[in-house]
């Protein structure tokens, strides 16, 4: 960290410890509206995405991190993928004024396909790159009700995409929204979003139904401007007591000026879902859940253009369209008082297609076939075992077995030790094993395509031997959860898209290219040092060994490279990463929170660059005015506070005229307006 970033760090260390340690006077018009020492004393957060079971997270079989509605409404997060810089470990960046990258202990490039994203237990995963697009995510942070992140090997419980670990967002029931909700923001680069969200009850019936509208001009003096459009419907309805049926559907439009490839142009995605889920209890801790969804996405991209370098004129066709098709039923019981059991199984068929993407113009698919158990076991009334094992059939891969063994013991009341080892297994994407990316040259209507990116046929999955010890301390007078993990993780087969000069045009391809061998260190802390007060510490070390191949020869051997080959991977995953945000309600309806990041020098892949360490301080203030009949909450939100640009993704490069995606001050002013 350079002497520029310290003093603004350390000053807004000082703010937020001398926030937090404020006195709250209470105003009378919060009276109605406070909290009480039973909230205070609130019980240890219960999770349910470690097992599918639902439990405290001391008897969790893994580290968990936990973003609740008060965290969100506190940070400075505009869309949803900020919000998980609130995780040990996790890195946020974006390739373009509206494409987000989340990756857990870096090695990461413009789509991460190492951790299983959830929406109400919905994978939100894109079939055609096993990648997250968070901008064709019919989602906004007000629908969110809190989010559930495993870090660390989660296949056991939600397949072959947890290879590092679970996102669970839970999205707000129709049931306890406000009748009428309306927000509007603007901000820096041009920013503006608007939402409304209205909800009824019929009854058993209650439903919800959001439209929203959001759009920037991207970072300085770049192509990446955008705006999208997005309408959500949430249902629940109970027939019986026992029995309770929800429907979600949703759909997004995003248009975005591009720069990707190199080649400007105009884009668009075009996403939607459905999700019809039923749950049945059967009786005292026997319940059993049928959950089917249809996910779609589309993303017409064909462009002419004339090479700047060449002054050939060249077309290139990357129209992407997949659909997922997904059956599961889970069944949770209790054969005995100190045994609980979650299993079940499902169906999947995934298809995509693009014919200047695949090595086909016909449609691919992929079918899966799984089972799944996870059990955990009170041995002793401080000792809890957990168990759990994943089985997975693949039409094009074979057969997968995901175990998980975890012990968690609590020496002492209020502290757990927890000792915990997983294998998982990440299944090569359709791009990985089929993809042809192409250039078409118009000099004839015979000239070859020339090949950018090739898939390899008979690549297989990349594995996962994940290990980790962890201390939980409850801390019941501060309202307190410490949680200290120690890791180790070895990748091994890992896919990479490799120069192959034994092709025409020497083409990437990808291929199995090397192993990672990661060890470290993530601290977690989640405070209330007052009734009126918030305190959220993430902190990661990772050291990362091994190495992955970047070139190879005629032979297939590898071939010399300027940069090593294999190529270290310690560059790709940061040693540091850090956050830590503080909040504190002043009385009257004022809160005044601010937040600091830091994630030490990275290397992103792919189409990005070694970028310098980032360091961001930001603070928001707000201020809610109550009435019997509704809210009106007003917010200014600034970003990176003390202006100390950094590059996200990709730096400027001179020689080739391309501008980097710089990080500078943005503020941001929002009004909401809630009807109950």
């Amino acid at each position: 960290m350079n002497n520029k970033i310290l003093p603004p760090f350390r000053l807004a260390l000082l703010c937020i410890a001398a926030a937090i340690g404020l006195p709250t006077p209470s105003a009378a018009d919060d009276a109605a509206f406070a909290m009480t020492e039973a909230d205070f004393f609130t019980p240890l957060p219960t999770v349910l995405s470690a097992t599918r079971l639902v439990q405290p997270l001391t008897d969790a079989p893994v580290a968990m991190t936990v973003i609740d509605r008060e965290m969100i409404d506190a940070s400075s997060a505009v869309n949803v993928a900020d919000l998980l810089r609130l995780v040990p470990g996790f890195q946020v960046t974006y390739t373009e004024g509206i494409d987000a990258v989340t990756t857990y202990q870096g090695y990461a490039d413009h789509f991460p396909r190492r951790m299983q994203v959830l929406v109400d237990g919905r994978s939100a995963y894109n079939p055609g790159i096993n990648g997250m697009v968070w901008s064709a995510l019919p989602l906004t942070l007000s629908d969110i009700e809190r989010i559930e992140v495993v870090r660390g090997a989660n296949a056991a419980a939600y397949g072959s995409n947890a290879f590092l670990g679970t996102i669970n967002i839970v999205t707000r029931s129709p049931e306890s929204v406000d009748h009428v909700t309306a927000r509007g923001m603007a901000g820096s680069e041009h920013a503006r979003e608007a939402e409304l969200n209205l909800a009824e009850r019929f009854g058993p019936l209650a439903l919800s139904a959001t439209a929203a509208y959001a759009g920037n001009d991207g970072f300085p003096h770049k192509y990446d401007g955008n705006a999208s459009r997005m309408f959500t419907l949430r249902s629940a309805y109970h027939p019986t007591s026992l029995d309770t049926v929800t429907f979600n559907a949703g759909v997004r439009e995003t248009d975005f000026d591009s720069e990707s490839f190199r080649v400007p142009r105009k884009r668009e995605y075009r996403a939607h879902y459905q999700q019809l889920v039923w749950e049945h209890v059967i009786g005292d801790k026997h319940d059993i859940r049928i959950q089917a969804f249809h996910n779609a996405f589309k993303s017409p991209d064909n462009v002419t253009f004339t090479d700047p370098g060449s002054g050939l004129l060249l077309n290139v066709d990357y129209s992407l369209e997949t659909h997922r098709y997904d059956l599961e039923i889970q069944h949770r019981w209790s054969p005995a008082d100190d045994w609980r059991i979650s299993w079940g199984g499902g169906l999947r068929n995934d298809t995509v297609r693009g014919a200047g993407v695949f090595d086909s113009d016909q449609d691919l698919h992929r079918d899966l076939a799984r089972l799944f158990a996870n059990i955990e076991w009170h041995l002793r009334q401080d000792v809890t075992l957990n168990a759990g094992i994943m089985a997975e059939h693949y039409s094009d891969t074979g057969r997968f077995y995901s175990p998980r063994l975890a012990l968690n013991w609590q020496p002492a009341d209020h502290h757990t030790l927890r000792v915990s080892a997983a294998r998982a297994y990440r299944m090569p994407t359709f791009l990985e094993t089929h993809g042809e990316l192409k250039v078409d040259v118009l000099l004839t209507p015979t000239a070859p395509d020339a090949i950018e990116l090739l898939g390899t046929a008979d690549n297989g999955a990349e594995r996962i031997h994940s290990y980790e010890i962890g201390y939980l301390v409850d801390v019941p007078a501060i309202n307190g959860v410490i949680d200290l993990r120690l890791f180790h993780n070895e990748v091994t087969r890992l896919l990479y898209e490799m120069e192959d000069e034994g092709l025409p045009g020497d083409p990437f391809r990808f291929d199995e290219a090397g192993s990672i061998r990661t060890n470290g260190i993530e601290v977690q802390a989640h405070v209330r040092p007052t009734p009126n007060s918030l305190l959220h510490l993430a902190y990661a070390y990772a050291k990362a060994e091994g190495g992955y191949i970047t070139k190879i020869d005629a032979n297939g051997n590898p071939a010399p490279s300027r940069s090593g080959n294999p190529r270290s991977v310690d560059p790709s995953v940061p040693e540091h990463t850090l956050t830590l945000l503080g909040s504190t309600k002043l009385g009257d309806g004022w809160q005044l929170s601010g937040t600091v990041y830091y994630v030490s020098p990275m290397e992103w892949l792919g189409e990005g660059d070694f970028v310098d360490s980032q360091s961001r301080v930001d603070s928001k203030l707000s201020k809610r005015i109550r009435h019997e009949t509704g809210d009106i909450e007003l917010s200014l939100n600034v970003q990176n506070l003390f202006n100390d640009p950094y590059w996200e993704f990709t730096s400027t490069d001179i020689d080739d005229n391309v501008s980097g995606n710089l990080a500078e001050r943005r503020v941001y002013a929002q009004v909401k307006v809630s009807l109950r």
